[in-house]
């Protein structure tokens, strides 16, 4: 996401045309996430093109398949879901619910 600031207006004197500063601040809505656990899960949600990310999360995580459900369904994800199917903010709430 990023804002936009008109600076000081410049006039034709200036550039024999009207024109403007202007600054783009840039806000990175994902500063505070752990960059490497996401990876890891997005790796794994693509890790076996047929499988579903249930099965894919019990291969990698050490978890069992009945708390990796739980996990799932507390972030009312579908169990037969597949990677391609997740948001990032849906993978980094499983990234950061698998690493505690």
């Amino acid at each position: 996401m990023a804002t936009r600031k008109s600076s000081d207006r410049l006039t034709k004197a200036c550039f024999k045309v009207d024109s403007s500063i202007v600054r783009i601040d840039v806000y990175d809505k994902y500063a505070g996430v752990d960059k490497k656990k996401v990876n890891k899960t997005i790796k794994c949600a693509f890790m076996m093109r047929r499988k579903t990310l249930l099965n894919n999360l019990t291969a990698v995580y050490p978890v069992q398949k009945d708390e990796a459900a739980k996990i799932l369904e507390s972030l009312n994800i579908d169990l037969k879901a597949r990677g391609e199917t997740l948001t990032l903010d849906q993978i980094i709430e499983i990234s950061d619910l698998l690493s505690k």
